[in-house]
């Protein structure tokens, strides 16, 4: 399972997708078929409710989770989480090669578990992964999935801005 949140909580109704996602996911790993959660957060995260909703999943206490933060503040609320005997840990972004070790997802699933993510941290922008090179102005060379797990929301907002601007200039004032 994969997830991503943006600088603020998620609303009722994407916590409750997310709920019933960790609830198959619990129940895979309950029936030996190997399942994880692998987050991405950039700062947001659940409230209270939230967190009791998710609590209350039979076996999420022992789906291996992982959640890539930036920010120290949801690292350090994860890890109080796992002293409370989760199997979950906080990893920085630039380790997420740990976060996939310690999830056993293999070099082959990788790659498809990074486009996912970075289609839904897309979708946090109200864009199509497919469109962000466009948007970002991009090298030909760059992956865009990269980009868009490798950097901030609010950086990826900006450059995506700032292009936005440059083309508008290009294009001049619209006369009517």
């Amino acid at each position: 399972m994969v997830a991503a949140h943006a600088e603020t909580p998620p609303t009722d109704e994407e916590w409750n997708r997310y709920v019933d996602e960790a609830r198959t996911a619990a129940e895979a790993m309950a029936s030996s078929r190997g399942s994880w959660a692998l987050i991405m957060s950039d700062g947001g995260g659940p409230n209270g409710a939230q967190r009791k909703a998710i609590a209350a999943v039979p076996g999420i206490a022992a789906l291996p989770t992982a959640v890539i933060s930036s920010s120290l503040l949801t690292r350090g609320m994860v890890t109080a989480t796992a002293w409370l005997g989760k199997e979950i840990r906080a990893f920085a972004p630039e380790h997420i090669e740990r976060a996939y070790a310690y999830l056993g997802i293999s070099p082959e699933q990788r790659t498809l578990v990074i486009h996912e993510l970075a289609s839904l941290r897309a979708e946090l922008l109200g864009e199509e992964l497919a469109d962000v090179r466009r948007l970002m102005d991009l090298p030909e060379t760059a992956e865009p999935a990269q980009v868009m797990v490798g950097e901030s929301l609010a950086t990826i907002r900006d450059r995506m801005s700032s292009v936005s601007d440059r083309l508008k200039k290009l294009k001049g004032p619209q006369r009517r």
